[in-house]
């Protein structure tokens, strides 16, 4: 079943936005985030995996950045939906997930989701941990014949 899993669904950077002025990784008064741990989670099965380590970023204490990555829905006969998308770091928050969740993809489609996120007020280095709450629309799909 997690091999299934982990065949339909794979996370991948699209790209990073955020501003840099007069950031270096030494400077001991920025957010250092060495890389961003993306975990799916079906809510119907109750099984997770990482979907993938992607890039990290630098930011000012305090400040909004965005992160962008894409979410590749290899399944052909079900659509899934995107239920949440959340951080579980302390200090770090999501402003606001684009598109919204709950979010539709189609089967054989991508979304790019675009995170707005505000991070730390003091200076940090490590993971961003996201976790993507999803469900396989089995049911939308039996009620058309399929």
């Amino acid at each position: 079943m997690v091999g299934l899993l982990v065949g339909t669904i794979i996370g991948l950077i699209i790209g990073i936005a955020i501003p840099n002025s007069g950031m270096t990784s030494r400077n001991p008064r920025i957010v250092n985030v060495t890389n961003v741990n993306v975990t799916y989670f079906d809510t119907q099965t109750n099984n997770a995996y990482l979907g993938g380590v992607l890039s990290g970023f630098q930011a000012l204490p305090g400040s909004v950045t965005y992160y962008n990555f894409s979410v590749v829905y290899k399944n052909s006969s079900y659509s899934e939906t995107i239920e949440s998308v959340n951080t579980m770091n302390a200090g770090f928050s999501l402003i606001r997930v684009i598109p919204p969740t709950p979010s539709v993809i189609p089967p054989q489609e991508h979304s790019v989701f675009s995170l707005e996120v505000r991070v730390p007020d003091q200076a940090y280095t490590g993971p961003l941990n996201i976790v993507v709450l999803y469900k396989i629309n089995y049911e939308a799909n039996a009620s058309h014949g399929s």
